[in-house]
């Protein structure tokens, strides 16, 4: 650690050098002109310079001395996120060396979806061998697994002249979990028609034909079988009367989650594709409140993920641990780095935070017309040797999701930027065509998969969507085969920052424009998935999964 001049210091030296100038001209003016005042004057000031010189290194190497042991604590491995909810970590700050620490910042190191709740954290001071308990109140823009990667600290000495600016790792992980949007009067889900399977379930259902428990008798209706007509009852009134009966079912359900660029954009309440997490969140509770069994798929231009349909606490525990871990993907097919710009970044985030330099000695040699690549500046191979030990070593962590499809065929450095919430930007631009080639993918893993009808609850924008012809033609298949298809579509006009809606004129044109296409798109899209027999649902950001099955019609 090396100490710098601060902005006192630097105006000081400045200050000094004129004077070490002035004391110059006074000692020649004094011994070429015999005037021994100037030249006393001028050794005095020399001499009180000098002194002050000695001072200033001195005080230099006692901050370069500093010796701080800086320590994190989470208040929980799990926290739930809310937008005005903050979590608290522990700093702590041991001096171990014997100076008194008048004035030490600290500037955290943090994941891009982790902000500081405070415009700064407050100056410390600490006396030799004390100690001192921080705490660093943040919060979460989304939910998902993210680092406190640890502390930029600087210390400055008594008179200000002097810092040392250092870095501490913490690797301090949290999970945050999205605030629940679930109406409590919502204990399960009971489906407005019945869906057999092979299992009694716990929905009492009306389903004509099936059942042994009389529900009602009523009049005749057209298709009602036969052999349901109450005779006795006909006899009676003079009408034509029919049994109707109760069945109890078991209900399967899938979440379609879509989590492309475009549900990635718009900020406003922490976008839509963590709209999009809660609702799947909390539809997946109420499912599985009742005994049910829910899956999930998550997809982009391909399948990312799969979750078969199971029942239990454990699978909401699969299914919330898939989607708060889709925020941060790896994959190199899905972001933007390949696997070049992934070591150099990785290289330099091992740098700063392991103090591990993996840069070669010396470049190879190569063409001038070549530029160098990543294996003429980093010894690749040592560094693939030790991420492989060190994975080995850390075993499974929260921040790699289950039911991810070729998982194992990432590379040893994407592996341990998921692990360790090194970030990997995820590709901004949507390729047309590909969205709708994801979306029907999955409707036909489901229907290859499922060999009993699913509710399928599809939740995605339908941005970027251009050629509804194959899509179309899945849903049609999806309903011949007695699924049941809703589509439920973030409005992205509603997610845009409220500051940015109401602020400049050009910022409302603009939305207003914006809106103007987006509503042309998704009209289009609405008319082909009516032509399909598929109800879609418009939610914005402050719109719960009680409002979407309310208008859904599936349950009651």
């Amino acid at each position: 650690m090396a100490p710098f001049l601060t902005s006192r210091g630097k105006a000081l030296l400045a200050v000094a050098m004129s004077w070490l100038m002035v004391a110059a001209i006074l000692l020649v003016a004094g011994r070429s002109g015999a005037a021994w005042p100037l030249l006393f004057s001028g050794s005095g000031l020399l001499v009180f310079l000098l002194l002050v010189f000695y001072s200033a290194v001195s005080m230099a190497k006692v901050v370069d001395g500093v010796h701080l042991l800086l320590c994190v604590e989470a208040p929980t491995t799990t926290v739930s996120l809310h937008t005005s909810e903050r979590t608290s970590p522990m700093l702590t700050l041991f001096n171990r060396s014997g100076l008194r620490l008048r004035r030490i910042i600290l500037e955290p190191e943090l994941s891009t979806a982790l902000r500081l709740d405070v415009e700064r954290l407050p100056e410390l001071e600490l006396p030799p061998g004390g100690r001192v308990q921080l705490e660093v109140p943040l919060s979460a823009r989304r939910s998902g697994t993210w680092f406190v990667h640890g502390f930029h600290f600087s210390v400055h000495d008594f008179f200000d002249l002097f810092v040392v600016k250092n870095y501490k790792a913490s690797a301090c992980r949290m999970t945050f979990l999205p605030r629940g949007l679930l109406d409590r009067r919502i204990s399960h889900l009971r489906p407005a028609l019945a869906m057999l399977h092979e299992r009694i379930g716990v929905h009492e259902v009306r389903n004509r034909g099936f059942g042994t428990d009389l529900r009602e008798i009523r009049d005749h209706q057209h298709g009602d079988p036969f052999r349901n007509i109450a005779w006795k009852a006909t006899a009676r009134t003079g009408r034509l009367m029919v049994r109707e009966f109760e069945s109890e079912i078991s209900l399967s359900a899938y979440l379609v989650v879509d989590i492309s660029a475009t549900m990635r954009g718009a900020i406003d309440n922490g976008g839509k594709l963590e709209h999009a997490i809660r609702l799947a969140c909390n539809f997946g509770r109420a499912v599985l409140r009742g005994n049910d069994r829910c899956g999930l798929i998550t997809f982009d231009e391909k399948i990312y993920g799969h979750l078969p349909p199971k029942e239990g606490p454990a699978q909401m525990r699969r299914i919330s641990q898939h989607l708060v871990a889709s925020s941060n993907v790896v994959d190199e097919t899905l972001t933007e780095y390949d696997e070049e710009e992934v070591i150099e970044a990785l290289a330099k985030y091992l740098m700063l935070q392991r103090r591990l330099d993996f840069r070669r000695r010396q470049q190879r040699r190569r063409s001038r017309s070549a530029l160098p690549g990543v294996e003429d500046v980093y010894d690749v191979e040592l560094l693939n040797r030790w991420l492989k030990v060190e994975l080995q070593r850390t075993g499974a962590s929260e921040a790699v999701p289950v039911g991810v499809l070729n998982q194992d065929a990432l590379s040893l450095a994407r592996r341990y930027c998921q692990v360790h919430g090194v970030e990997i930007p995820y590709r901004s631009e949507l390729r047309y065509g590909t969205k709708e080639q994801g979306l029907a993918d999955t409707l036909e893993e489901i229907m290859r998969s499922s060999r009993n009808p699913q509710i399928i609850l599809i939740l995605s924008d339908m941005a970027g969507i251009i050629d509804m012809d194959r899509l179309t033609k899945m849903l049609r298949l999806a309903r011949l085969r007695r699924h049941k298809v809703a589509v439920v579509a973030p409005h992205t006009p509603s997610y845009v920052v409220k500051e940015t809606r109401e602020g400049a004129p050009q910022w409302k044109i603009l939305h207003e424009l914006f809106s103007a296409a987006e509503g042309r798109e998704r009209r289009a899209v609405v008319r082909a998935l009516r032509g399909a027999a598929t109800p879609i649902v418009e939610v914005g950001p402050d719109e719960g999964i009680a409002h979407v099955l309310r208008k859904l019609h599936i349950f009651n």
